[in-house]
């Protein structure tokens, strides 16, 4: 039995750093995005057509110097809700409707905060987790 060096290796998930601007595409599904301490933005395409295509995104460095921001092609596209608390216990949630911007914000996104977004094929639905309250915001119209 010989293994070959440049096979995929089962269970491993794709991980790509950000550093810039970025056009997502459906075929970046799956990819866990590592976010550094400079904020960017980011488009998703729009969810229709796009069922179960699926994004996360992951503060790798505390945001220092913008904010990484989250949109997608249309208006009212995002729902869902960011779990956010001090210490061990999640004391707030913060839900969103019809939601066109996801924002990790500066000075306050830490290391280990993070969203995860899926496709319905109609809209996308986010969910996440942050240090505190406010480190991870949703803006409507």
């Amino acid at each position: 039995m010989s293994l070959k060096t440049n096979a995929p290796q089962r269970g491993r998930i794709k991980i790509r750093a950000l550093s810039a601007n970025i056009t997502l595409t459906p075929e970046d599904t799956g990819t866990t995005f590592l976010l550094d301490a400079v904020g960017e933005d980011i488009i998703i395409p729009t969810p229709v057509g796009n069922r179960g295509v699926h994004y996360r995104f992951v503060m790798n460095a505390k945001c220092i110097t913008s904010n990484w921001t989250i949109t997608s092609g249309g208006t009212d596209l995002i729902h869902g809700q960011i779990a956010s608390g001090a210490g061990d216990d999640v004391d707030t949630i913060t839900a969103g409707t019809g939601i066109e911007l996801i924002s990790f914000i500066n000075t306050a996104a830490d290391e280990g905060d993070h969203v995860n977004i899926f496709s319905t094929g109609v809209f996308w639905m986010a969910t996440g987790a942050c240090h505190l309250v406010e480190n991870i915001t949703f803006t409507g119209e």
